[in-house]
């Protein structure tokens, strides 16, 4: 560590010697390469904060840009469920329909079968009273025999 420090301080101390030693046409040189140094600092300097006020600007437009993705990916989320919705909407009001048609159906089959009953039972009324009838006939018709033979 002290070879170190006395390497520097050899290094600065044959720096200022030189300087020490520089002529006043190599000042002036010296002077005008100084004020370049100091022109391009400065323009290294101004570079730099634009630079640094790019990156903030990019940083907060890319913060910027994931929320709206992610508002973006919520809102097609919600665009797909209501899809889906609509789409089973869709099914339950085909299904519905078709279960009025059917219903409709059933209820014309339910009169018809109505009809057949209340016709069959006129049917078999008819027949009782014809059967009723003729039993009758047949008892006036025994009677009246019964009545001859005796």
């Amino acid at each position: 560590i002290m070879d170190d420090d006395n390497s520097d301080n050899n290094c600065i101390d044959k720096s200022v010697m030189k300087l020490r030693n520089i002529s006043s046409e190599e000042k002036t040189e010296l002077g005008m390469l100084k004020c370049r140094i100091m022109d391009q600092s400065r323009l290294i300097m101004m570079l730099k904060m634009r630079n640094d006020e790019y990156i903030i600007s990019n940083m907060t437009l890319d913060k910027v840009n994931n929320e709206l993705q992610s508002k973006l990916d919520i809102l097609e989320q919600q665009l797909t469920s209501e899809q889906s919705l609509e789409d089973q909407n869709k099914q339950l009001k085909q299904t519905i329909e078709q279960l009025k048609i059917q219903h409709f159906y059933v209820e014309q089959k339910s009169q018809e079968y109505k009809q057949i009953i209340d016709q069959l039972k006129s049917n078999e009324k008819y027949q009782q009273e014809q059967l009723q009838l003729e039993l009758s006939n047949e008892q006036k018709k025994s009677n009246h025999l019964n009545q001859k033979l005796q």
